[in-house]
């Protein structure tokens, strides 16, 4: 099968393009990692990197695209799961 034939096929099958599928893997991972992130100490062009992601103004173009926020607003998103400064989750100072 040639490398065409095999991109159709995946698209086929999974619905994008095999470019556009690890892209989304990878956004998967960094929105995974910015919503369990401490905001005080992950910044997100580290955790981008980290996957991958070279050109910021791209990256959260598509962020956003997905997900409907900006990665820095997933960063700031208290989800109720972070510990406070005493390492008790959700316990008050």
């Amino acid at each position: 099968m040639s490398a065409r034939g095999l991109q159709q096929a995946f698209n086929r099958s999974v619905g994008v393009s095999p470019l556009s599928h690890l892209r989304n893997v990878r956004l998967d991972a960094v929105h995974e990692e910015l919503v369990r992130a401490e905001p005080t100490t992950a910044s997100v062009a580290e955790v981008a990197r980290r996957w991958g992601f070279a050109h910021l103004g791209r990256f959260s173009g598509a962020y956003r695209d997905r997900f409907g926020e900006l990665p820095s607003a997933s960063l700031r998103a208290d989800r109720g799961g972070h510990a406070d400064t005493d390492g008790v989750v959700g316990a008050g100072s």
